[in-house]
């Protein structure tokens, strides 16, 4: 059936699940197209289990138009994504209707929809895989390498993945029209008067769970007009940009302010002491940084955090090590309100694209030429891309052994394409200093200077 024929029994399927489904661990039932029209409905409720995914084969048997309609916690992660593999291979839609929340290994399931379906008092969130250890819930790196895999087969990009999995386990992030905007997470929302629109033209109705918005700039009446959002946005593009344009000791002063005793530092669990010094290690490694963020950052408030995510243009360099590297990243801070700031509880982020290069061209030519004039025998010194007197001075018994009359006063071009040019060795090797005789102001053989100097 063509998508519009879905879209109409998707509505339909809207008003019929208007009551709440019930919340029954597993429970995967079909409701024949005799219902329905042509259209055949597969009912997925309660918390997923590891088999799960075996109980469709039943639910998928006739075949023919289908939608599959979620209302979840979520569950097992590797139940979820078999569950969206055979949805999207039999290319049957999915729906999460009014007054539903599908969350979790839920929500990987209702992405392999084609097409995918939110009414908009419904609600899908996501955060990262992750196992129980000792009771504690812990970010799985094996398990959301499988969610990785799963979301590039069915057509996510990169920094939607990054999106849908940066979320610590014991959160959610809630897609919104912004998110999928900003992400290109395509899904069609069902309005409150069953008007069918694509998702990131739909405006999210007021209520709980609070949407995502972009964060405008703060208010100039001061922080008690202004919104927790608002505060929040601007607590992050402030550290963003002080990560750049303050001294490191002065950052690292207020960097001890801004992070709480115990940060998820990029997946690890750390002392503010260890990120701090993390950060110092960094800087030094990287003496000139420059962040400079793309658009407004994405704020989602609760009672308890603040989470603000969005990306950035990064430059970084290092005149000593010749190196540079420019790119786009994603950033993710979550911040828990304290007295009239926050503080940083989680910093994570991931380079999107990156580009590395030489810093001075300069450098680099004269590091490859002392390296060439090393191996033709010319006895550069130490290879270090500084060019200096004992470089010149190879420079100067190569152009005397092999007849030529290249520059030699700095490191150039027209030099390493001669030496390059050369095979085995062209200077030959110095004599041992057996006296310092000469004689009339004339080298003298055993003297152990060269008569070509």
């Amino acid at each position: 059936m063509a998508i519009q024929g879905l879209l109409v029994w998707m509505i339909a399927a809207t008003a019929v699940l208007s009551t709440a489904i019930p919340a029954l661990c597993a429970n995967i039932s079909r409701i024949s197209p005799d219902n329905h029209g042509n259209v055949a409905l597969v009912l997925i409720t309660g918390e997923f289990a590891l088999g799960d995914e075996n109980q469709l084969a039943e639910a998928f048997a006739d075949g023919g138009p289908t939608i599959v309609v979620f209302d979840s916690p979520g569950g097992n992660v590797f139940a979820g994504i078999e569950i969206g593999k055979a949805i999207r291979l039999r290319g049957y839609g999915t729906l999460i209707p009014a007054g539903h929340v599908c969350a979790s290994a839920c929500a990987l399931a209702w992405l392999g929809g084609s097409p995918r379906a939110l009414d908009v008092r419904g609600r899908a969130g996501f955060h990262a895989a992750y196992s129980k250890n000792g009771g504690v819930n812990r970010e799985s790196g094996a398990a959301n390498a499988l969610v990785g895999a799963y979301l590039t087969k069915i057509g996510l990009s990169e920094p939607a993945i990054f999106w849908l999995t940066m979320t610590p386990p014991d959160g959610l992030q809630w897609l919104t029209p912004d998110v999928a905007r900003r992400y290109q997470i395509d899904y069609l929302s069902i309005s409150a008067d069953g008007t069918v629109v694509p998702g990131e033209d739909l405006a999210i109705p007021d209520g709980p769970p609070p949407p995502a918005r972009s964060a405008p700039p703060p208010s100039p009446a001061g922080p008690d007009e202004s919104s927790i959002e608002e505060r929040a946005g601007a607590f992050v593009l402030a550290f963003l940009d002080e990560t750049t344009n303050v001294p490191p000791e002065t950052f690292l002063v207020h960097a001890a302010n801004a992070y709480a005793d115990r940060v998820l530092y990029f997946d690890e669990r750390l002392a503010r002491a260890d990120v701090l010094d993390r950060v110092d290690r960094y800087m030094q490694r990287w003496p000139t940084r420059r962040t400079t963020p793309i658009g407004a950052p994405v704020v989602n408030c609760s009672e308890t955090q603040c989470v603000v995510t969005g990306e950035v243009r990064f430059l970084a360099e290092s005149t000593a090590r010749n190196s540079r590297s420019e790119g786009v990243a994603t950033y993710l801070f979550t911040l828990v309100p304290r007295a009239d700031t926050f503080v940083i509880a989680v910093e994570t982020g991931k380079v999107v694209s990156s580009r590395a290069s030489p810093v001075v061209e300069g450098l680099t030519v004269a590091r490859e030429l002392q390296t060439e004039l090393q191996r033709v025998g010319c006895a550069p010194g130490v290879i270090d891309g500084v060019w200096g007197p004992a470089s010149r001075g190879a420079l100067r018994r190569f152009n005397a052994a092999a007849r030529l009359n290249v520059p030699v006063e700095s490191a150039n071009r027209t030099a390493l394409d001669a030496v390059r040019a050369r095979k085995g060795t062209v200077c030959v090797p110095r004599p041992q200093a057996t006296s310092a005789s000469s004689w009339g102001g004339h080298c003298v053989r055993d003297s152990g200077r060269l008569c070509n100097q």
